[in-house]
């Protein structure tokens, strides 16, 4: 609800004065106070936290989930049907993601010819 609210101002320049100012002025009639906000608030999506990026290095995906629901006041909000929120929805359910640098295994240099550093060599039998 809402309700009248008086402020004694000075008659010359609309200026807010203190209530004493106005002691010998009768204060105004109070009006009834006026019902406000009484519709219910429309429907919205509201977003879960992101999950986690699906690579743990270079560049992935991150995905979440939206609901539809509707504040009923300040204190209390209720899931409802999706068809309530409008279409399509407002906020993205996958978004792109960055992890560090993915790491090349190291190539080293041997007789002119490169190698990765996980091969080895196998010494076999002697030849004939």
């Amino acid at each position: 609800t809402q309700s009248e609210i008086f402020k004694c101002i000075r008659y010359d320049n609309n200026v807010v004065v203190p209530d004493r100012r106005c002691k010998k002025i009768e204060r105004p009639a109070l009006s009834p106070a006026v019902e406000c906000n009484n519709h219910p608030c429309p429907a919205r999506w509201r977003a879960d936290a992101w999950s986690e990026c699906s690579v743990t290095c270079g560049s992935g995906i991150k995905t979440r989930r939206l609901e539809c629901v509707q504040d009923l006041n300040s204190k209390l909000t209720m899931r409802v049907p999706a068809g309530a929120c409008p279409q399509p929805p407002d906020l993205s359910t996958r978004g792109t993601c960055l992890g560090p640098p993915c790491v090349i295994p190291e190539v080293r240099k041997m007789n002119g010819m490169s190698r990765d550093t996980t091969s080895q060599w196998h010494v076999g039998e002697w030849s004939p």
